[in-house]
């Protein structure tokens, strides 16, 4: 193969060449920036919808489990503790009054009646005197006012 030489003459000056040069760095310089802009952007974007996302989940969770509390299940296991005052009749013990206002479960009477035995200052050996008052705590769904 024969390679023939072509001369190349230089017709622009060196200054257009070296602005041409220039503007095409900067031009690619100028792209680069715009690039790392939209990615910036988009990783934003993207970050801001994920903290929205947790955020919700997170309230939706809260809302959800308070709601779950409200219910008529919950509301119905509620109760208020209230004070009586109880005449004492002949042949009335602190057990039979203690059973009559708690669930007549055995613990359920003993906290009663040391509870009773509390508010109205009296011993457990102590017998209760006929004709008299004594306050007795019991419990109810109903809210009185």
């Amino acid at each position: 193969m024969n390679y023939q030489y072509i001369p190349v003459t230089q017709t622009e000056n060196s200054t257009d060449l070296y602005r041409q040069q220039q503007m095409r760095r900067r031009r690619a310089a100028a792209c680069a920036h715009r690039r790392r802009a939209i990615v910036a952007r988009q990783r934003r974007t993207l970050a801001f919808t994920a903290f929205a996302l947790v955020l919700g989940v997170i309230l939706a969770v809260s809302v959800l489990s308070t709601s779950t509390l409200a219910t008529g299940a919950d509301r119905a296991s509620t109760t208020y503790k209230y004070y009586k005052e109880v005449y004492v009749e002949s042949g009335d013990t602190l057990w039979n009054i203690a059973a009559q206002y708690t669930d007549g479960s055995i613990s359920e009477i003993q906290e009663c009646i040391t509870e009773i035995c509390s508010i109205n200052d009296l011993s457990r050996l102590e017998t209760l005197k006929s004709g008299t008052y004594i306050v007795v705590p019991y419990y109810s769904s109903q809210y009185l006012q």
